[in-house]
């Protein structure tokens, strides 16, 4: 998740943003930890103190802290420049879940707004009145997401947790390790991994892979990939996109046809680039693009 820092000059409330989360009917027992590499856990725990006479926020490393669910939690946003923070939500479930089970969970970044007093100007002959409004401030909510989470078992799950981790693998390796998300990611990664070898897998046999391809399980039934890069755009005499050239590593160029508007914005993005492109198409249609992949290890 990405959240904007509070500011570093607060309204006259003196309070920061937080972000309130609404656990719905998550299980008791289940844990939530926020990972905010772009601030700490004492900054953090810092502001909790200064805001609530009692919380249950607990720091697990420099940079993560941990809550219990149920109810609502509000967890201080520390102070920070126009750069937002990069972050990453990551729930446990106890073992008393079951499959079909599925828990929504709500977060809010709220921050403080502020009515301004209004100064009005009467004359009366050659002295001025001055007739001064209430100043008060507020809280809203500046942005928010939900997260859904269905419970399945290892059988449903391994699979596509596996083909998760190949691609995953694949979009770190574009990923500079200067980026703010960088460290995130890798955890998430590390984190897809565990779930993997948890599901009885093992990860360290899954080696990147942009179309998910986990070795012996093929890529997917009646399906061929082919990568390469963005050659040429095709349009037709009334200037209508109508499909786009790929150049593989083995100079070779096929073409694909579309005549989809947001088709043609995603591999014009990426032959300006000059970026990675995996294609991949079905059997009995080696001309339409069923999918393309954007990103990646450079060919």
């Amino acid at each position: 998740m990405e959240i904007r820092p509070s500011p570093l000059i607060l309204k006259k409330d003196g309070r920061p943003d937080e972000l309130m989360i609404l656990w719905g009917a998550t299980p008791a027992g289940s844990r939530a930890s926020f990972y905010f590499p772009g601030t700490t856990a004492a900054e953090i725990l810092n502001w909790a103190a200064k805001l609530y006479t009692v919380h249950n926020i607990k720091p697990v490393d420099a940079h993560t802290v941990q809550v219990p669910t149920g109810g609502i939690t509000f967890l201080p946003v520390p102070q920070g420049t126009a750069v937002n923070f990069a972050g990453l939500l990551s729930l446990s479930f106890p073992p008393t879940v079951h499959k079909g089970d599925q828990y929504d969970v709500t977060v809010r970044q709220i921050t403080s707004e502020e009515f301004d007093p209004i100064i009005i100007e009467a004359r009366t002959g050659s002295t001025p009145q001055q007739q001064p409004e209430g100043s008060f401030t507020w809280r809203r909510t500046m942005g928010t997401f939900q997260l859904t989470i269905p419970v399945g078992t290892k059988a449903s799950l391994r699979e596509s947790e596996e083909r998760l981790f190949a691609i995953l693998q694949y979009i770190q390796q574009s990923i500079p390790t200067e980026s703010r998300w960088f460290q995130v990611f890798t955890r998430y990664l590390q984190q897809i991994a565990g779930r993997v070898k948890g599901l009885g897998g093992d990860p360290t046999q899954i080696p990147p892979s942009g179309t998910g391809q986990v070795p012996g399980k093929g890529i997917r039934p009646h399906r061929e990939e082919f990568a390469g890069k963005i050659a040429g755009l095709i349009y037709d005499h009334f200037g209508d996109f109508t499909g786009f050239l790929l150049e593989t590593a083995d100079c070779d160029v096929r073409r694909f046809d579309s005549r989809e508007v947001h088709m043609e914005r995603v591999v014009r993005a990426a032959w300006e680039i000059r970026a990675a492109v995996h294609v991949i198409v079905e059997l009995h249609r080696p001309h339409c693009p069923l999918e393309v992949i954007v990103g990646g290890a450079p060919l």
